[in-house]
């Protein structure tokens, strides 16, 4: 009976890592190609790493070190700074047509 527990046990974790962390974020990573801007997109794809080590964190006792938390937050710090240029961009871009116009 035990190893019938640990079989399970070990199934249910696998369909977590199947369904969870591959194909849900797979298919919502697609409808967000097709809705959004390749730069949005982009962004969000960045913070895979940081979500799976979070996930891994809290569901699955992973112990993160220091290095993988100075990472963690440099990913957060690049999509932040990529998100200030994309707006200033962006906001340059539309005063420039709208003067145009």
């Amino acid at each position: 009976v035990a190893g019938m527990f640990l079989q399970l046990d070990s199934l249910m974790y696998i369909l977590l890592l199947v369904f969870v962390m591959t194909l849900i974020p797979y298919y919502i990573e697609m409808w967000g190609v097709e809705k959004l801007s390749p730069n949005i997109v982009t962004m969000i794809a960045m913070l895979e790493l940081v979500t799976a080590c979070f996930v891994g964190f809290v569901f699955f006792d992973e112990v993160l070190s220091p290095l993988n938390i100075l990472g963690m937050c440099l990913i957060v710090a690049s999509i932040i700074v990529m998100d200030l240029r994309f707006k200033r961009k962006y906001r340059a871009y539309k005063e420039r047509n709208t003067e145009t116009a």
